[in-house]
């Protein structure tokens, strides 16, 4: 089946929408965090998707900092965050990759579904 829906804002066609830079967190196995930039115009493409390692299956917060300060260097426009966990991802986990980002810089978040 389907359902016809409409967005509640923002009436003007997807041509018209200007594109926010995005940020893209895949939250894998042994603390390890993928972090994709999208629609960003100033990161260079080699920057546009990093891997920060975990340190004993957690995540190392000092590196992911690194990685967020430099992405926000090149892009100060970066606001959004959306982050992608597994199924074996610990709530806690996500809360902490939450606060991070908000001390970042990063205010508007969010979380995909499995």
């Amino acid at each position: 089946g389907s359902m016809d829906v409409k967005q509640a804002v923002g009436g003007q066609p997807a041509a018209e929408t200007v594109k926010k830079p995005t940020l893209w967190v895949n939250m894998g196995a042994d603390g390890e965090i993928t972090l994709n930039v999208q629609d960003a115009k100033h990161v260079p493409a080699k920057l546009q998707k990093l891997a920060v390692k975990g340190i004993a299956g957690k995540m190392d917060f000092a590196q992911l900092d690194l990685a967020i300060a430099e992405l926000k260097t090149l892009e100060p426009e970066l606001r959004t965050a959306l982050i992608q966990p597994q199924a074996a991802s610990v709530y806690e986990d996500m809360i902490a990759l939450m606060d991070n980002f908000k001390k970042q810089g990063l205010v508007d978040l969010g979380v995909s579904p499995l």
